[in-house]
């Protein structure tokens, strides 16, 4: 049996009692139980009203401190001010919220190392187009700018290609007259066509009355044509060494042209195929005092030329030709690339090295390489001139 620290009050004659003596009463007055076991074990101390009477409800806020009361049913209680309804609660449930699955997603589309704060400091400082730039860009704009059907029209249309314009750039001369050559040249032209004939010079009517007794008197008239058969003029044939003649038309390097031009092939349909450098035969063209000298190349490589040539006035010594830069005279060899071929275009070789118009060439080979070796096509050279 459990002992307690404290005893029982005793009364005149020795006996022990639970009450306690009230003078105040005259009286013993029994000590009620001011404790009660709460449904959880706790014990609970009773709450006595201002009258002294044992409280029955809590209508006093309870003292500060833990107050273990045990279990409470609460009927009803309002909610705090501003506090979520279940009406609200509803309407968020209601929400089109991102699923984890779709933020995992979303997740999974993001790089790994995102832009930081201090590459967005880097962004914000870059100099870039402002609303009022890109606003005088747009009224620059003309108001009805090319449509999809109009640059289809433009695409159809036969312009120009690079490979062709490369060829008319290759029939120019390298130094082309400027506007300012020609105004001095229009300058220097200026008053002189003006300028009255010489004493002496044949007048107009002069010019007319012997074109008169050209066409009137006994003198064959030089645009008659020659009557059927053979017709010997008188003209001498160019032989070789060997007294053959060098321009007839069973020579394989010989086709006439004209009654007058004959076309000599220097570089006959030669199938080029490294880079080796190839040259060709010397060819004798003493008898033709006026030569155009023509290229065309079906190589699938540029192919590069040097011309060496005889002249009438040194005969034993070959040479190259040469061009005149606006500086310097060139040599026109193949490694100095002054002649550069291209494919599928007939180059006029006077137009870009005029010594071939004011030289007296007796004789001429053609000297050419390809700097990459082809794998198709040929090179043809050829002289279109008269014989004499």
């Amino acid at each position: 049996m459990a002992n307690f620290s404290q005893a029982l009050n005793t009364d005149l004659n020795g006996k022990l009692t639970t009450a306690i003596y009230d003078a105040s009463i005259a009286g013993w007055v029994q000590k009620i139980q001011t404790h009660v076991l709460s449904s959880g074990g706790i014990l609970v101390p009773l709450q006595l009203n201002a009258s002294g009477n044992m409280k029955t409800a809590i209508s006093e806020a309870l003292p500060v401190g833990n107050n273990n009361i045990g279990d409470v049913d609460v009927a009803s209680c309002a909610l705090p001010v501003g506090a979520a309804t279940a009406a609200k609660q509803d309407t968020l449930i209601a929400k089109d919220f991102a699923t984890q699955t779709t933020l995992a997603a979303i997740l999974a589309k993001i790089i790994a190392t995102p832009a930081t704060e201090a590459k967005q400091d880097t962004l914000i400082a870059k100099d870039f187009a402002t609303q009022t730039t890109l606003a005088a860009v747009l009224a620059k704009i003309i108001a009805a700018p090319a449509t999809e059907a109009k640059q289809d029209t433009l695409i159809a249309k036969d312009f120009a290609t690079q490979t062709t314009l490369a060829a008319i750039l290759a029939k120019m001369i390298v130094a082309p007259a400027t506007e300012a050559t020609l105004e001095s040249v229009r300058a220097l032209l200026a008053g002189t066509l003006t300028t009255a004939l010489p004493v002496g010079a044949a007048t107009q009517a002069t010019l007319a009355e012997i074109l008169t007794q050209l066409n009137t008197t006994g003198l064959k008239k030089i645009i008659d044509p020659l009557p059927v058969g053979a017709n010997i003029i008188g003209k001498t044939v160019p032989v070789d060494a060997d007294g053959d003649e060098k321009f007839t038309e069973v020579n394989p390097a010989f086709t006439r042209l004209t009654s007058s031009i004959v076309k000599v092939v220097l570089v006959n349909s030669v199938a080029i195929a490294t880079t080796d450098t190839y040259i060709g035969d010397t060819i004798d063209i003493s008898h033709m005092p006026h030569i155009n000298l023509k290229v065309f190349s079906t190589l699938d490589q540029q192919v590069k030329l040097g011309i060496q040539v005889n002249k009438m006035d040194n005969e034993s010594s070959p040479a190259y030709l040469h061009r005149w830069n606006g500086t310097v005279f060139e040599t026109v060899n193949p490694d100095s690339s002054i002649l550069s071929i291209a494919n599928g275009v007939i180059y006029d070789i006077n137009s870009r090295l005029p010594e071939l118009n004011s030289s007296k060439i007796s004789k001429i080979r053609i000297i050419a390489i390809c700097d990459v070796a082809p794998t198709s096509g040929s090179l043809d050279v050829w002289i279109e001139g008269s014989v004499s």
